[in-house]
């Protein structure tokens, strides 16, 4: 079982999903930055509170979806947190 509340499993998850992203650029690859998404949105909403590791992740998976939507997404969290 992973703490979610440990920063260190998410900053590891963050540098496979990095590595997957740049070796798998011309075939596609497997790596599905919404599907992490939607995990860090379910475990902030089991937990009913805020916890800035869980959000500091979520705004790093943002970030390097890179779309439209996610930019926005990331300048609500940021401006949450600030």
């Amino acid at each position: 079982m992973v703490d979610i509340w440990n920063e260190s499993p998410w900053r590891y998850i963050l540098g496979v999903g990095k590595e997957q992203q740049i070796e798998s650029k011309n075939d596609g690859g497997w790596w599905n930055w919404s599907e992490w998404v939607t995990r860090l949105e379910s475990a902030r909403e089991k937990k009913q509170t805020s916890c800035f590791v869980l959000m500091s992740a979520h705004v790093d998976i943002l970030e390097m979806i890179g779309d439209g939507n996610s930019k926005k997404n990331v300048i609500t969290k940021v401006n949450f947190i600030l």
